[in-house]
């Protein structure tokens, strides 16, 4: 009996030293979730009419094509390769048009509807206003709890932060800053410009290779035990809202798109400075 009761008493304390542990950062079975918007953030819209040359950059739906954004692909194939993230979608567009597009994105061997954990389209937006007078997304709206209730483990990577569902969620959105419209090589770019065409050169390179900018911050966020603080710090360090380099960032950007061709590299660096 002495025993038996010695045991009892044993196993209590061992469960009451365990009540006022946290979970360490490999309780980390739960997953993240990562959310990606596709208009102007994994894709943008061009003329049917251009001729493109590279079909695997494009993708088209009854007649529209869309340009899949330069980096998207490698960026999919990254963040897919850890065991703990998941990778969902959520778009505006219809749900055939979504599907169809993910299809056409090709990410290593397979394409990025397959390997999605959810695809949500217009018909899962929340709506908070029916007023036809105001614009699409102030009447609609992304709540990203669809995918993840555990608002730690969860983020939105969007162009468009008017889509939160309220500010209280704004640590769950990577913000693209400013998008532009899409023009292959920079003296695509018509001579009188609208307020979606970039101003520069750097700002037309920096919205172009935004999507390996996004890889760098959720690659080194991943591995960290607070997730969503690490990839606000690391986005912190890129002036998203301008489409702006600082420092040495546009060197190092220049020499990853260039193969080490030594008079491109200086061209493109003189061209941004």
């Amino acid at each position: 009996m002495r025993i038996l009761s010695f045991i009892l008493i044993f196993l209590n304390l061992v469960s009451c030293q365990n009540i006022g542990r946290k979970p360490t950062a490999l309780n980390d079975k739960a997953p993240i979730d990562l959310i990606f918007d596709l208009d102007w953030t994994l894709i943008k819209q061009v003329e049917s009419s251009i001729e493109h040359s590279d079909k695997s950059k494009y993708a088209t739906f009854e007649g529209e094509v869309y340009r899949i954004k330069e980096g998207a692909s490698e960026l999919l194939a990254s963040v897919a390769s850890r065991e703990n993230v998941r990778i969902s979608f959520f778009s505006g567009g219809g749900r055939e048009r979504n599907t169809s597009v993910l299809k056409q994105i090709r990410v290593g061997d397979t394409n990025a509807y397959d390997l999605a954990h959810k695809v949500l389209s217009k018909s899962d937006l929340t709506v908070v206003s029916t007023k036809a007078s105001l614009s699409f997304t102030e009447r609609y709206k992304k709540d990203v709890r669809l995918i993840n209730s555990d608002l730690s483990r969860v983020v939105l990577i969007d162009d468009d932060k008017r889509f939160l569902i309220s500010n209280k969620y704004k640590r769950n959105i990577l913000w693209l800053g400013k998008t532009y419209n899409q023009y292959e090589n920079y003296y695509d770019l018509p001579k009188k410009r609208t307020v979606y065409d970039p101003k520069s050169y750097e700002q037309w390179f920096f919205d172009k290779h935004k999507l390996h900018m996004v890889r760098e911050i959720l690659d080194q966020a991943l591995t960290e035990e607070d997730f969503l603080e690490t990839m606000h710090n690391s986005r912190d360090k890129w002036d998203f809202e301008k489409n702006s380099f600082r420092g040495v960032q546009a060197l190092n950007f220049i020499n990853k798109t260039t193969d080490g061709n030594c008079q491109s590299v200086i061209q493109k660096f003189t061209l941004l400075k």
